[in-house]
């Protein structure tokens, strides 16, 4: 009967362990305030392009979400293509930086990344009316990811 329980568990283990999914580790990146206004004196390893090309080196993960202060938001982009590739996938939010107060030109940017709420890829859920741009939700592998403007105020995303 001990005999029987023994093997029993072991058979159990090795079944487990044979057929258990295993499951890669999965990372993504947060880059915030990566202001970029001057390339003359933001091209340097001192700022932005310095943390891109770290996060090239130790691994730029499945995607990278940025929760604003991405000003100017078209040469983040621009400079995470050019470090990180053309495919890298990446989620801006609205901070206070991407406001018509700070430059009236970034909000309308970063609302036609996300035209209608869906040409960002893996999007699952788009924001509320008035905000179907800059709030949305994405899903990648096991991670579901939601980015809030926290500048509506239920009419407006700024």
């Amino acid at each position: 009967m001990v005999f029987r329980k023994k093997l029993l568990v072991v058979l159990l283990i090795l079944f487990g362990t044979t057929f258990a999914q295993k499951k890669e580790a999965q990372s993504f990146i947060i880059s915030v305030d990566s202001r970029y206004k001057s390339r003359e004196i933001y091209h340097s390893k001192e700022h932005f392009l310095g943390a891109l090309m770290g996060i090239k080196k130790v691994g730029k993960g499945m995607f990278m979400v940025s929760p604003g202060d991405i000003d100017p938001p078209w040469a983040s982009e621009e400079l995470i293509a050019e470090v990180l590739g053309d495919d890298y996938l990446w989620y801006p939010a609205v901070g206070n930086h991407e406001l018509p107060e700070e430059d009236p030109r970034y909000l309308p940017y970063l609302r036609k990344m996300n035209k209608d709420g869906k040409t960002l890829p893996n999007i699952v859920k788009k924001g509320p009316p008035g905000c179907e741009e800059t709030t949305y939700s994405f899903e990648i592998g096991d991670c579901h990811v939601a980015l809030l403007n926290v500048y509506y105020d239920g009419k407006s995303d700024h």
